[in-house]
């Protein structure tokens, strides 16, 4: 509106003071650039007072800087350190703050959460569609306070956009409280049908979403947030009747606000051109299925895809692996393309019988080699172990690595634990996790970076015929010490708690919560979890997954 106010500091009064009272009634001192974190909170170069002062919520505080200057202190907590008239302030996208003083750039981990999205695409939602699919999505409050009745809700639409049920609103939440909805609550879709829905909460929250059949394998997808949209997403791995009879399909939604075209344009291994698959025109909140096995694709083909949308807006989009024996694998068409990604669950013949392959996918003009490093331990040695290997490929292809009965394979049989991989051009990558001989398996999408404080919506002890166990990779460049809580779903209320686990750099650990595991989830109970860090100053970051098992069903979801 053109009208200027005072956030920070007093007019013509310099110094340094006012930390715990309002900010506009705080001294600064030759203030020189100011960053917004991903939470919102307002960070200042206060450059004469050698600090870094943060704004949130009215109230001021000395974030970084004891103010004296200089350049100690790495290593302990930021207020304690050393600042030299800091000059610049900025934030990555994870919400690490990096700080221009004297002759130096300095990085606080963690400074603020990660960026959490109030608003996520749930691309694929059924109502017993497909031969019978059902979705149940899984929504946590993770804002730190309690959330009134409707703070969350919930819309549907056709493959068309158009608006379909009621929609659903929240019951009030507190804290670490998880409200589940089923698709088939008569809000959403008709018998036999599906769609897409777009979830918006006036907070922060976590969600993802189940898609179950009453008798066989189901798969599991985290919501996509509005940071992790492209007008140009990358499926790694797209099959048609490859690798023991695996079929893709890919459902994308439009997360734009125009209509548009979204294609499905295919690569071949080696990186070449294989056509592509184009749709209607999609509205606004409009699905599109395109199943691979009824495209132009030969039997055998097993290659990847590069979505693009026409004009440009923003795609959200899954992509379901399914064989004739019903393994059902889902992975997200991603945007993720970086020169080192983290696999926090990685095995060969691990578990009682589980194996892993990775999916990774290059970028046109770019011919990567990827170099696969493996942390672990093989059996039940408690000695940790590390292993590589070198996978060059073309660009603008794709490959498999497989980490099971392989001549190519460095893992010793029994192998449980995580991977980086490391590339010298960006790639992409997924994890598929398959048991030998079972009808069930699972996929995840690799992680480019870690927090220092996770969201779990949904861990299980024998709660209707499931439980899960969580796989945990320091992908940070220190040592991480990690305490895990187990909340009431209903109450957020504390009920349990996990081992404290001690990680080193690239260090695994496995955490299960059926019979016989860690205990902290009550046998016959469902809960949620949180992670954290209790010394983030020493670099440790966390990524996670969380594989949900039971009988007949083998499905896995990130920790957010």
């Amino acid at each position: 509106s053109g009208i200027i106010t005072t956030v920070a500091g007093q007019t013509f009064k310099p110094g340094y003071g006012g930390d715990g009272g309002s900010a506009t009634q705080a001294f600064l001192q030759d203030p020189a650039d100011v960053a917004v974190a991903p939470n919102g909170d307002l960070f200042i170069a206060d450059g004469n007072n050698h600090r870094v002062r943060k704004v949130s919520g009215g109230i001021i505080t000395t974030f970084a800087g004891n103010g004296s200057a200089g350049c100690m202190g790495d290593g302990g907590p930021a207020n304690a350190a050393q600042l030299s008239y800091p000059t610049g302030v900025e934030f990555d996208a994870t919400g690490n703050l990096y700080i221009s003083h004297d002759t130096r750039i300095r990085e606080v981990f963690g400074a603020t959460p990660r960026a959490h999205p109030t608003t996520y695409y749930l691309p694929a939602l059924m109502n017993r569609a497909f031969g019978g699919f059902s979705t149940t999505i899984y929504v946590e409050n993770t804002s730190g306070q309690a959330l009134a009745a409707g703070a969350v809700s919930l819309a549907y639409y056709d493959n068309g956009g158009a608006s379909v049920g009621a929609g659903d609103s929240s019951p009030p939440l507190a804290d670490g409280a998880v409200w589940v909805i089923s698709q088939r609550n008569g809000h959403s879709f008709a018998d036999g049908s599906a769609g897409s829905g777009v979830l918006k909460a006036s907070d922060r929250v976590t969600a993802f979403v189940n898609q179950e059949i009453p008798v066989g394998d189901g798969s599991a997808y985290n919501g996509v947030p509005g940071f992790a949209l492209g007008d140009t997403v990358y499926a790694p791995t797209i099959l048609n009747n490859a690798y023991g009879g695996f079929t893709t399909g890919v459902g994308a939604m439009n997360a734009g606000e125009v209509t548009s075209t979204v294609a499905v344009n295919y690569r071949d291994q080696n990186g070449s051109r294989y056509g592509s698959d184009s749709g209607r025109p999609l509205p606004p909140d409009a699905f599109q299925p395109t199943y691979q096995g009824f495209s132009h694709l030969m039997p055998g083909f097993a290659g990847n895809a590069i979505l693009t949308s026409d004009p440009g807006t923003p795609i959200a989009a899954i992509v379901n692996e399914l064989n004739s024996s019903g393994q059902f694998l889902t992975y997200a068409a991603s945007i993720e393309i970086e020169k080192k990604l983290y696999a926090p669950i990685i095995l060969n013949h691990a578990y009682g019988g589980y194996s892993t392959g990775i999916g990774l996918q290059s970028l046109d003009g770019y011919a990567p080699t990827a170099t696969i490093t493996y942390t672990g331990f093989v059996g039940d040695s408690s000695t940790q172990q590390t292993f590589s290997q070198s996978v060059p490929f073309p660009a603008g292809g794709s490959t498999g690595v497989y980490n099971g009965a392989a001549t190519n394979n460095p893992l010793p049989p029994g192998f449980h634990g995580s991977a980086t991989i490391t590339s010298d051009q960006p790639v992409l990558a997924i994890v598929n996790e398959v048991r030998d001989g079972a009808d069930y398996g699972t996929s995840y999408n690799t992680v480019a970076g870690g927090a220092i404080a996770v969201r779990l919506p949904l861990v299980e002890n024998a709660y209707n015929g499931f439980s899960t166990g969580i796989g945990i990779e320091n992908v940070g460049t220190g040592s991480a010490t990690v305490t895990i809580v187990y909340r009431d779903p209903n109450s957020g209320a504390t009920i349990g708690n996990g081992p404290t686990l001690n990680l080193a750099p690239g260090q695994f650990a496995g955490v299960y919560q059926g019979p016989g595991g860690d205990g902290g989830v009550p046998p016959g109970s469902r809960a949620s979890a949180s992670l954290s860090i209790t010394n983030p100053w020493d670099g440790g970051k966390l990524a996670v997954i969380v594989n949900q098992q039971s009988s007949t069903s083998f499905m896995s979801y990130s920790g957010q």
